[in-house]
């Protein structure tokens, strides 16, 4: 190898690592802002933190804290921003969140929450359904603990004093084997809610529910039914 070739080499490899370096800075950074300490460059200024993460942004709900309004011991709700891409809406290596609901009880649908420690830009979020295979052999009742996509959902801020919907929200997909994108106007908030009405007695499992701060997405997922 000539010595210009090994010179340029060299060169190139330190710029990529230059780069990579600079990347990690800007995303343990902001990482840090959302986690309550300083903030040094706001999201809506700053294009690097948008393209630290993913081709799709940087996912917010990592660094929130995850809650629902019914807890139940075999539902693991760290699965909900463990930052896993499953394989299909059969995978549950990662574990899934089933979200339960009565028909006969009266009452607000069932919800799951990320909390911020400080208000923050959302403006799109993907969710990927856990959805079970058919059963016809299965013995009777067995049904009832088979995981489906939600008949709707919303999703919902926290404005400073109460929870209300998004506006001009755009997707509510219900697919299987993908994430389902739905975009709205930007809200500042610190609470997110995935407002969810299940289908009947079968619960409406979440296998991963992501928030971004973006530009438009570069990836679109099938629509579907639901709104606010």
């Amino acid at each position: 190898m000539s010595k210009n070739r090994t010179v340029r080499d060299a060169d190139l490899q330190a710029a990529s690592s230059d780069a990579k370096l600079q990347s990690s800075i800007n995303r343990r950074s902001f990482l840090a802002g959302i986690a309550g300490t300083a903030v040094a460059v706001g999201l809506g200024q700053s294009k690097a933190f948008g393209e630290s993460g993913s081709e799709d942004g940087l996912n917010l709900a990592k660094v929130a804290i995850p809650t629902s309004l019914t807890v139940t011991s075999e539902n693991k709700i760290s699965a909900l921003n463990d930052g896993y891409t499953p394989t299909s809406s059969l995978d549950r290596q990662h574990g899934t969140y089933a979200i339960w609901h009565d028909p006969e009880e009266e009452g607000s649908p069932e919800w799951v929450q990320y909390s911020w420690s400080r208000s923050i830009p959302v403006s799109s979020i993907d969710v990927y359904w856990a959805i079970d295979p058919p059963r016809p052999n299965a013995p009777p009742g067995s049904g009832y603990w088979q995981m489906k996509a939600p008949v709707s959902y919303r999703i919902l801020y926290w404005n400073g004093s109460d929870f209300a919907p998004v506006s001009n929200a755009r997707g509510f997909g219900l697919a299987g084997d993908t994430f389902n994108t739905t975009s709205f106007d930007e809200v500042h908030t610190d609470k997110l809610r995935l407002e969810i009405v299940a289908e009947g007695i079968h619960p409406s499992g979440v296998l991963e529910w992501r928030v971004y701060h973006a530009g438009p997405r570069t990836r679109s997922s099938p629509g579907g039914t639901g709104g606010n």
